[in-house]
C-alpha cells in the first residue's frame, strides 16, 4: 500500500514539475527585435505609414521574420526642434510585442537616384583599418565558426557571417542581418534561406552600453534540417 502511494505521489510530482517547465521554461517570452537598416529616412509632415516602414524589418527568435506584423505605434515631439520621434511596434505569434523608437530628422526622405546638389566635393573616403588585436580576433572567431561548418551532415544549410567578431561605438544604430554574408543550401535558394534567419541575442544587446554581447544566428531549411550555429561577437566601445 505503502508502495502505491509513493508511486502515485512521485507521479503526481512529476506531472506538477513537467507543466511547471512547460510553463516557465519553454514559454516563449522573447519580442521581436526591430532593425531600421536604412539611414536616411527623413521625417515630413502627414508622412504616410507606408513611406515611414521602408527598410523597417522585424525578426523574432523563434518565429523568424515578423515583418508583416510591423506597425508605426506613435510619432510624437522629440524635444527638439526638427526633430520628431517615430515609434516601431511588431509582434510575435506568442503575443511578445518588440519596440523601437528612431529619432527623425525634418527633410525630404532621400529615395534611390536622388541626390542633393553639392558646392563642393568630398575627397574619397579612406577605409578603416583594424587594429593588429582587432584583426586576430577577426581571424580568430572566423576560423573557429567555419570550422563548425566543417563539421556539418551534407544536407544542412550553411550560414556564413561577413565577419564573426566587430567593435561599433556606443550609440549607433545597428542591423544584425547585415552581416549574413550567403547560405548554402542543397535545395532551397539562397532567397527563401534568408526569409527563415532566426537570430537569438537582440534583446539582450544594448548598442547604448558597453561591452561585448553574442548575438547567434542559424535557420531551417524546407526539409527541417538545420543550418550551424553562427555566432557573432559584437563589441560595443
Amino acid at each position: 500500500m505503502k508502495g502505491l502511494v509513493a508511486a502515485l505521489l512521485t507521479a503526481v510530482f512529476a506531472a506538477v514539475f513537467g507543466l511547471v517547465y512547460l510553463m516557465f521554461f519553454q514559454a516563449d517570452t522573447h519580442a521581436p527585435a526591430i532593425i531600421v537598416s536604412r539611414k536616411d529616412i527623413g521625417y515630413t509632415q502627414g508622412m504616410p505609414q507606408d513611406q515611414l516602414l521602408e527598410g523597417v524589418s522585424a525578426i523574432d527568435d523563434r518565429d523568424g521574420d515578423v515583418s508583416s506584423t510591423l506597425i508605426v505605434a506613435n510619432v510624437a515631439d522629440g524635444g527638439e526642434e526638427g526633430i520628431t520621434e517615430v515609434t516601431y511596434q511588431a509582434q510575435d505569434r506568442h503575443g511578445n510585442v518588440g519596440s523601437y523608437t528612431v529619432r527623425m530628422s525634418e527633410g525630404e526622405t532621400m529615395t534611390a537616384g536622388h541626390q542633393e546638389e553639392e558646392t563642393f566635393t568630398d575627397p574619397e573616403p579612406v577605409p578603416a583599418q583594424d587594429s593588429p588585436e582587432t584583426a586576430a580576433a577577426k581571424e580568430a572567431a572566423r576560423q573557429k565558426e567555419e570550422a563548425k561548418i566543417s563539421e556539418l551532415s551534407p544536407l544542412s544549410p550553411r550560414l556564413y557571417l561577413t565577419d564573426y567578431y566587430t567593435e561599433v561605438l556606443h550609440g549607433t544604430e545597428f542591423n544584425p542581418v547585415s552581416f549574413v554574408d550567403r547560405i548554402e543550401d542543397d535545395t532551397d535558394e539562397q532567397d527563401f534561406l534568408f526569409t527563415r534567419i532566426q537570430i537569438y541575442g537582440t534583446e539582450g544587446l544594448n548598442m547604448d552600453v558597453p561591452g561585448s554581447y553574442e548575438l547567434t544566428f542559424y535557420l531551417m531549411d524546407s526539409e527541417g534540417h538545420q543550418s550551424n550555429m553562427a555566432i557573432l561577437t559584437v563589441r560595443v566601445l
